[in-house]
């Protein structure tokens, strides 16, 4: 059996060894920089899925913009401009009028006898599911027809 003076001995030894110690530096150092390429890749692909998202809802706006006026139509253009699309992705359209900033029906006048403003609003929510980031979120946009 060791004797306790002999452990002793040997780790006051290893007090002053230093031939593990760059290989020690080096595990640290290298999780370090493992983590930090992980959560600029993930913030890369979130931010190109967000880009990608924006740009399908451009898409679905410049539908209603020449003239398209089909609520069903508008999502399907956006679900086809979506390169990469998230499978639980919710994509809605829909229609409303306003007078002086106040929402109103739409087949009746403004109080002050003029024809409502129609907006078409295409509303989108996605989550993200990365390595580090894993969140929800969504984007509207309205566009001014009348």
């Amino acid at each position: 059996m060791l004797s306790f003076q002999k452990i002793r001995r040997s780790l006051v030894g290893m007090q002053y060894e230093k031939s593990g110690v760059a290989s020690i530096e080096f595990a640290f150092i290298a999780s370090f920089l493992a983590f930090v390429m992980m959560a600029v890749s993930d913030v890369g692909m979130f931010l190109y899925q967000r880009a990608d998202m924006r740009s399908a809802m451009h898409s679905g706006a410049y539908y209603f913009m020449v003239g398209g006026e089909n609520n069903t139509e508008v999502e399907e253009a956006v679900r086809a401009a979506w390169i990469n699309m998230p499978p639980n992705t919710r994509i809605r359209a829909s229609e409303y009028c306003e007078c002086g900033g106040v929402v109103s029906i739409c087949t009746t006048t403004c109080p002050d006898r003029t024809v409502p403003n129609v907006y078409h609003k295409i509303s989108i929510d996605t989550e993200y599911d990365g390595i580090l980031i894993n969140r929800s979120y969504g984007i509207d946009e309205a566009i001014r027809i009348r």
